[in-house]
């Protein structure tokens, strides 16, 4: 139960608002121009003041008796009343602009500047204000031009008001009272209140806004007598709320408040509560277990009325109460207090049975570096083989759970749950190893837990104590370095400690786990050897190695010695044991002896021999190859299989062990099961792994959760039938946190094994370096999880991107394979989706698995050069654009399994049958329409007249495809000419042709082997007598396929000696299509590709598909250049046909299997449309080009009477000036057919099947011949040929233009027309026969003509340079001559020195042309004595019309010059005197260069002038 005391607290009672004024101005001082400055006062007074003798002022004045500081006390005149000021000194005004001792501004401002708000908040300003005349309504008052404002700005934001005092309206503005105006409109807010008047008055407002500089300004106005206004005590204050009551304790717990039982009270601990600014009493809530004081003398209850003042501390004792039973207890006790927040401290005691007798008989703080093994682990460790030894002195067992050993440092070792010393027993706890490793050590023995005992060699306290602090017992030692061994109690339990070698007379280092005093004899080991071990076992990888130990004085009670844990009978020393099953690993193998009736006597002999090097052959074992060990339960192991066949792990007898903290006793192990596919991989994650790792994994939670409990000290083992085959990890070592290295751990990392790993690391005792075989991805990384690249391994498909074959991401490697490389898509691939080739492909192998798929998309190629194994799907797909193909033949790759091979098919007219034949041996197919079966094959092939079309109906043998039988007999139901209708489900035969019901855009897919190397099929002979009885082969007609997954060339089916191949074009309708000459497509068939060829070989023809004719490629019907090709139509009664007539420089005008193609005659009722070749009725007829004028006939088998229509397509293939005209013999009609796009006319099935004929003209050759040097001499040749059609002359009308204008015309021209005189450049020659007109553009080129000329010379004086300008057309090059010079300038530049007639010759070409140009110049000599007058600079010469003026003016002395005006020949036009500064003379001569010689005395100067 708890009780409530109360403390008594003084408080403090008075809570408000406290204002704390940071700021004043009280005037009392002059502060001018030092706290502020005054605007707008007379400078000529001192303190800003300025007075007259009418009492007009402004400035620091004095109350009661106003007088101005600084003046005569009192001034005459000035009133006011004043009183209730700060002080003695405040700031007033009267008429404030009265001159001359004012500035005549009746308004006057104090600035106050620089005040630091800096870190202040909720600012308010207070100040005293008084109006000092008798200020009421109607007196001599104020109006409202009157007033005092207080304004303010922060950090020079700009002025805000705060405070304004302005008239109160009444009738009028003026001689009113003055107030309050907080609203800062010019008028006292409420009139009669807050007004002013000769006692000062406080008011305050709210300064808003935070900073660090408030500017202060007041403004005063008044402009008239009597209106007196004051202001005094201006503050700044910051307004704080009243203090937070608060209470403190301190500390915020107490513990170990304990004692033995009947053993009580407990030790005493005390704390402070503190209780500031409280405002009521402080209350505490207590419970029953703990006891208080307020004096450390009287325990229970705090006595009452006990005070506490403000800002005091209280000491308080406590302490856990006596007479309670054993237990532990907690309680708290709370301190509260009105306003403030609750403080708590917690207490906390024990009341612990009585210790029990557990002795320290033994420790060792220095053990020896190398013999000092203590621990038996076989190593010897100056840490790891400290140890302290207990002995239970009871006669009960002692659970000694949560007790800890400690030293000067604080807790070394906690004992774990469940830990109980028998009595009379040992328990020893060692610095560090793995227990499971220890031998030699008698009683119980752990490491010391977490880590090492960390005992002090130069000496330290040894303390055991119960969980709750009890200390059981302890032992202080001194020093004990170069002890290098244990000191123990001599004798055991009671004695005192002596260094161990001094209790027994043999020395022994140490006893741990048994009584320090031992009998006289011991066992000893001084010798182990090994013989050479044995091969490695391939199929366990292990080895067998005879071990001989060397020993004295075994124990006599017998037993076994063990040698790397296998035990052996003791037999006698030296004994020689066979170990055997040891995991080969090609490392230094430590052995260690020990006797099992005697643990201490052990011995371990390092690197005793090497063991074999593995054997595991590489990729044909499990591995582990992704580690994860993330945050928190991410915590994941993937199994991997190198091998090309799925694993059954549980058949395998695969496990995993766990190996924890170094220990070698594994925890497991755990039997796998679940099947590793082939290159692929087995997920385990732990169950409270995040959703992503878990997605991934094959296996969650259950008994794998078990195997996923490990952290990165821990050694995981894959085994095999219990044989290691891969080890992650040193088993027997516990590296602390992790397997560290190079930045790869085994600690909160994931970790992907390395790509060259081919084989697991079977050995678990050798040292583990995670940065040789794995790399880190980072912590929680599961990017890689569920795939794994190792080089054991095909390219693996994973299609965690995508479907697209050809993006990296996709594959276990990263990247494509290439030609070089192995795919291999599997079952079950990571992401789901099988992968789609849209490139062409090439590999060298590739492996599809069961339930797998690959499909090519159309147009391109999969070839590769080893082996395709296909067990599941692989498509060549296709459509409009064409089919996917497969290429094996190329590189010679071999393909095994079956194959889809689709083919796309336009009818272009919905249901119809189409040709298609098998490219894989024994082909099932499918797509065909069984919807609708009252169709009929193609290719004459019609219903016989007394056909039930009922026989076909749907469902019937006859529904969807046809077979073409060479041997079948005519006369089968409904159907002719070997046609025989097959099963859905027939086996295809590669070669042979087959028509299926499809629909417009059908897919009709093959499945089976694909045909590779030569398929031959054989066909019937030919007999050329069609009727009734005769095999369908005898027609010489054959229904063929492209037997190949691959296109095939057509020459193919031409060297097995058909010809005319051609395909079937069912796009007029269902049975009205046409045959046409696979030649007019590409030059191979594509794939799946039906067609019909021509065989007169009467024993039969075998048509041989070759391998070596196969192409790679997509095969879509495209035309190939067939030279200049007319392709003729006819339609008529719904149905139509077509005949192509060629034109080409290698054709030849006989049957050419390459190159011409026989027309089969089509359907009854149907067109059949021809040419004639020797007598042969052609469906391709090719004709050499070097004759194209030529007549051919043109035959049509119109099948039904009516009106036909012949259409003309391929004109553009002709040249422009080829003329095509149809002869209808029938009407005698010929048309132009560059005129009509088509002729219609009537026919009937009797009529002549030799009715037209084309008539084709050579086109017309226009030859140029080049224009010389001279020009305008170029010719043009036009050959318009001798075209005759029945005995009517073939004319042209024929124009020349040269931009629009007309060089030359003619009309019915014909042979031969040659035009001359021509000029070089671009012609237009326009061409008409009848309404057939068209241009041809005509380039004349020719020599560039060159015209060579230059400016004029003129008379010049020797020694004159003289610059001509070249004029010259058409040159590129140039050379002057000229006194026996030459230069090659464009423009000359030469100072003539020979007198008299000179030469000059300009010889201008290029590369076609040249020409000369030879003009004289005359050089006179220079006048002896004369030279330049420089009194001339200032002279001007130029010409007016035919005037010359000659203008002095500037010239000193004008009229002392003579001039004389001479041509360019020397000749004198012109001599005279000049007599003013201005002279003209008129020349008679115009168009020439004149020179003017103005002369004084023997200088001169001359001048050019053009007369034009």
């Amino acid at each position: 139960m708890k009780k409530l005391y109360t403390l008594l607290i003084a408080i403090f009672l008075g809570i408000g608002l406290n204002a704390q004024v940071f700021w004043t101005e009280d005037f009392e001082t002059d502060g001018e121009g030092v706290r502020y400055n005054t605007v707008n006062y007379a400078a000529t007074y001192p303190s800003s003041v300025f007075y007259e003798t009418s009492g007009d002022h402004f400035g620091r004045v004095t109350a009661p008796n106003v007088s101005v500081v600084g003046t005569p006390s009192t001034i005459a005149n000035i009133s006011g009343d004043y009183s209730g000021q700060n002080g003695s000194v405040f700031v007033a005004g009267e008429d404030m602009d009265d001159t001359p001792n004012s500035d005549g501004v009746d308004e006057k401002i104090i600035n106050i500047t620089g005040i630091n708000i800096a870190g202040k908040t909720n600012l308010a300003f207070k100040g005293l204000f008084a109006a000092g005349n008798a200020n009421a309504p109607g007196s001599n008052g104020y109006d409202n031009v009157d007033y005092i404002k207080v304004t303010y700005q922060i950090d020079g934001g700009g002025y805000n008001n705060l405070m304004w005092f302005s008239f109160e309206r009444y009738a009028d503005n003026f001689n009113e009272p003055i107030g309050l105006d907080m609203e800062f409109d010019g008028e006292a807010d409420v009139n009669g209140t807050n007004r002013l008047g000769p006692a000062f008055q406080e008011f305050s407002a709210t300064v808003t806004g935070t900073g660090s500089i408030l500017d202060l300004r007041v403004e005063m106005h008044a402009d008239g007598g009597n209106e007196e206004l004051a202001y005094d005590f201006l503050r700044l204050e910051e307004v704080v709320g009243p203090p937070t009551p608060t209470i403190s304790v301190s500390p915020a717990s107490i513990s170990g408040l304990n004692y033995e039982v009947s053993m009580g009270p407990s030790a005493i601990d005390s704390f402070v509560v503190t209780a500031t600014s409280i405002t009521g009493p402080v209350t505490m809530t207590a419970g029953t277990d703990f006891e208080i004081s307020l004096d450390n003398l009287t325990y229970g209850v705090p006595p009452a009325g006990v005070l506490i003042g403000a800002d005091t501390a209280l000491k308080v004792y406590v302490r856990l109460k006596a007479v309670l039973g054993v237990n532990t207890y907690s309680e708290a006790i709370t301190f509260s207090s009105a306003g403030a927040a609750d403080k708590t401290i917690a207490l906390s005691g024990a009341v612990t049975a009585p210790v029990p007798d557990i002795i320290i008989n033994e420790f060792q703080s220095d053990p020896d570096a190398t013999n000092g093994d203590a621990n038996g682990d076989g190593t010897s460790s100056t840490t790891e083989d400290e140890f302290v030894e207990l002995y239970n002195n009871e006669a009960t067992p002692v659970d000694i759970s949560g007790w800890t050993i400690s030293d000067g440092g604080g807790v070394q070792h906690t004992f774990p749950a469940a830990t109980t010393i028998p009595a009379g027993g040992f328990m020893t706890v060692f610095g560090g190893g793995t227990a499971v490793s220890y031998t030699g050590v008698g009683g119980l023995f752990m490491a010391a837990i977490p880590s090492g005992l960390s005992l002090n060699n130069g000496g330290d306290d040894i303390i055991l104590a119960t969980g709750s602090g009890t200390v059981v017992t302890s032992h202080t030692y001194i020093g004990t370095s170069s002890d290098n061994q244990s000191q123990g109690r001599d004798p055991d339990f009671t004695g005192s400690f002596v260094l161990h070698t001094n209790i027994i007379a043999l020395g022994r280092l140490y006893s741990p786990g048994v009584v320090n005093v031992s009998p006289a004899t011991f066992c000893s080991i001084s010798a182990i050897t090994a013989g050479t071990p044995t091969a490695c076992v391939p199929a366990t990888n292990t080895y067998s190695v005879d071990i001989t130990v060397t020993y004295t004085d075994p124990p006599a009670t017998g037993g076994n010695i063990e040698i790397n844990g296998q035990p052996f009978s003791v037999t006698g020393s030296p004994q020689t044991v066979t170990l055997s099953g040891l995991p080969s690993s090609g490392v230094a193998v430590d052995v260690t002896a020990v006797f099992s009736d005697d643990g201490t006597c052990t011995y371990t002999e390092t690197g005793v021999y090497t063991a074999p090097a593995s054997c595991l052959p590489t990729c044909q074992e499990l591995f582990i190859s992704e580690y994860i060990e993330g945050s928190s339960s991410n915590k994941c192991i993937e199994i991997y299989n190198p091998t090309a066949n799925d694993i059954d792990m549980s058949g395998g007898n695969y496990s995993i062990s766990r190996f924890n903290n170094g220990s070698i006793s594994d925890e497991g192990p755990w039997a796998l099961s679940g099947v590793v596919p082939a290159y692929g991989t087995y997920v385990i994650c732990n169950s409270s792994a995040a959703i992503d790792f878990k997605a991934l994994a094959d296996s969650v939670g259950g008994f794998y959760d078990a195997i996923t409990y490990y952290n990165g000290d821990d050694a995981l083992a894959l085994t095999k039938g219990g044989f290691d085959i891969d080890v992650i990890g040193q088993i027997g070592n516990d590296p602390g946190s992790s397997w560290s290295n190079g930045g790869v751990s085994t600690a909160d990392q994931t970790l992907s094994r390395n790509a060259a790993v081919l084989v697991g690391d079977n050995s678990g005792s050798d040292s583990f370096d995670p940065s040789l075989q794995w790399s880190n991805l980072g912590n929680n990384d599961f990017s890689n999880l569920g795939q794994h690249n190792s080089d054991c391994a095909p390219f693996v498909w994973t299609g965690v991107t995508s479907t697209d074959y050809h993006t990296g991401s996709n594959w276990t490697k990263g990247t494509v394979p290439t030609s070089a490389d192995h795919a291999w898509i599997p079952t079950a691939p990571l992401g789901g989706v099988f992968p789609i080739a849209s490139a062409d492909v090439n590999l060298d192998n590739l492996t599809v698995n069961t339930g797998a798929s690959f499909n090519m998309a159309p147009t391109f190629g999969l070839t590769f050069s080893g082996t395709v194994n296909n067990s599941g799907t692989v498509t060549l797909e296709s459509n409009a654009s064409g089919t996917a193909w497969l290429d094996e033949f190329t590189n010679g790759g071999t393909y095994v399994g079956d194959i889809t091979v689709q083919t796309f098919i336009t009818t272009g007219s919905g249901l119809g049958q189409r040709y298609f034949g098998s490219p894989v041996a024994s082909g099932v197919v499918s797509g065909l329409d069984g919807t609708y079966a009252s169709g009929y094959p193609l290719g004459q092939i019609t219903p016989l007249p007394t056909c039930d079309p009922t026989i076909l109906a749907a469902g019937s043998a006859y529904s969807n495809i046809l077979q073409w039988n060479e041997d079948a007999t005519f006369g089968i139901p409904c159907v002719q000419e070997g046609w025989e209708a097959i099963s859905d489900a027939a086996l295809l035969t590669p070669g042979r042709g087959y028509s299926g019901w499809v629909n417009d855009g059908s897919i009709i897919s093959v499945t089976g082997a694909p045909n590779t190397g030569d398929v031959p099929f054989a066909t019937s002979g030919a007999s050329f007598a069609p009727g009734p009885g005769y095999v369908a082969g005898a027609t010489g007609w054959h229904v063929l396929s492209n037997p190949f997954p691959s296109p095939l060339d057509v020459d193919a089916v031409i060297n097995s000696g058909f010809s005319s191949v051609q395909t079937y074009d069912g796009s007029g309708g269902p049975y009205s299509g046409t045959f046409f000459s696979t030649l007019l497509s590409t030059d191979v068939l594509p794939v799946m590709q039906g067609f019909v060829a021509e065989s007169f070989n009467t024993g039969g023809e075998t048509y041989t598909a070759t391998q070596a004719l196969r192409t790679s490629g997509n095969a879509i019907w495209q035309r190939p250049d067939f030279g200049h090709m007319l392709i003729v139509d006819v339609a008529g009664n719904s149905h139509a046909d077509k005949t192509h007539v060629y034109f080409q420089f290698d054709a030849t005008d006989s049957f050419d299997p390459y190159g011409d193609c026989r027309k089969r005659e089509s359907d009854a009722g149907h067109p059949t449309l021809f040419t004639s070749m020797n007598g042969d009725r052609m469906s391709l007829n090719g004709m050499s080009s070097n004759n194209m004028t030529r007549s051919i006939d043109l035959g049509l088998l119109s099948g039904s009477n009516g009106t036909f229509e012949l259409s003309f397509d391929g004109l553009a293939s002709f040249p422009t000036t080829s003329l095509i005209f149809l002869e209808d013999k029938f009407t005698g009609d010929i048309v132009n057919v560059r005129e009509v796009s088509t002729y219609s006319f009537t026919t009937n099935v009797s009529d002549d099947a030799d009715r037209f004929v084309i008539h084709f003209t050579a086109p017309i050759e226009v030859t140029t011949t080049s224009a010389t040097c001279a020009g305008a001499d170029a010719e043009l040749a036009i050959d318009f040929g001798q075209n005759v059609i029945n005995n009517n002359a073939i004319n042209w009308d024929f124009s020349l233009e040269s931009n629009t204008a007309i060089v030359e015309e003619a009309i019915a021209q014909n042979g031969v027309t040659n035009l001359a005189n021509l000029e070089t450049g671009a012609y237009n020659l326009v061409l008409q026969n009848g309404a057939y007109t068209i241009e041809i553009l005509v380039e004349i080129d020719g020599a560039e003509v060159v015209t060579a000329d230059f400016e004029d010379p003129i008379a010049v004086e020797e020694g004159t340079l003289v610059n001509l300008a070249n004029l010259s057309t058409g040159a590129v090059d140039y050379t002057w001559s000229l006194e026996g010079l030459e230069y090659n300038y464009t423009d000359l530049s030469h100072v003539f020195t020979l007198v008299g007639q000179n030469e000059i010759v300009l010889s201008a070409s290029n590369e076609d042309c040249v020409e000369d140009m030879i003009k004289t110049i005359e050089v006179y000599a220079k006048a002896t004595g004369i030279k330049d007058a420089p009194a001339l600079e200032a002279a001007n010469v130029y010409a007016q019309s035919n005037i010359i003026v000659i203008d002095l003016t500037g010239v000193a002395n004008a009229d002392e010059y003579a001039a004389r005006i001479f041509n360019l020949l020397g000749q004198d036009v012109y001599q005279g005197e000049l007599t003013s500064s201005l002279t003209k003379i008129e020349i008679k001569e115009s168009g020439n260069y004149f020179f003017v010689q103005v002369v004084k005395g023997e200088t001169q100067k001359v001048f050019k002038v053009l007369i034009k």
